[in-house]
């Protein structure tokens, strides 16, 4: 899984899944492609999951919701912007708590490379039906860069938030 962080740059296409508080519509984010290849149950799935991080205080986020925790969290480490991107079962296909275990590694590498600060997060359902993922929230980066490590992952979407905090869906098939 050797991937060169410097060419972590640019996502091939993407649909963008709502405002971070950057952008205001799809075309200024040169989005072509009109329709996800994502089911529909994984879109709806990741939109009711629970995105939780480790900062100095810990705190939960919820697609399209203000969280003041993630606007002081960004205030603290002097970025306006963020992702919570995990490498955990890529394509929403179960891998082994070792595969997991080892691409997550991989992420905080590739990460560290790029030169972000991340914290410590995971990612579930609410109600149980999915495990926990092991995930980062990447602290200042833009989200076409988050896209491109999104998409070198095999992720389906990941979440970005802009400076008012409202975290929001990234689909990137």
């Amino acid at each position: 899984m050797a991937v060169d962080a410097r060419r972590v740059v640019e996502p091939v296409a993407w649909v963008f899944g709502g405002d971070t508080g950057m952008y205001t519509s799809r075309h200024a984010l040169g989005v072509t492609r009109p329709r996800s290849q994502v089911p529909a149950r994984l879109l709806r799935a990741y939109r009711g999951a629970v995105y939780c991080v480790a900062d100095d205080v810990a705190f939960t986020l919820r697609l399209g919701q203000s969280s003041a925790w993630l606007r002081r969290c960004h205030a603290r480490h002097r970025v306006r912007m963020s992702a919570f991107i995990t490498a955990d079962n890529p394509s929403s296909l179960r891998l082994t708590a070792s595969q997991n275990a080892a691409r997550h590694e991989h992420l905080r590498r590739l990460v560290r490379a790029m030169g972000f600060t991340a914290r410590a997060g995971s990612g579930g359902d609410p109600a149980g039906g999915w495990g926990s993922e092991r995930s980062l929230l990447i602290l200042g980066i833009e989200p076409r860069r988050a896209a491109a490590l999104g998409q070198t992952l095999g992720q389906n979407a990941i979440v970005v938030a802009g400076a008012r905090g409202v975290p929001q869906l990234l689909v990137l098939r």
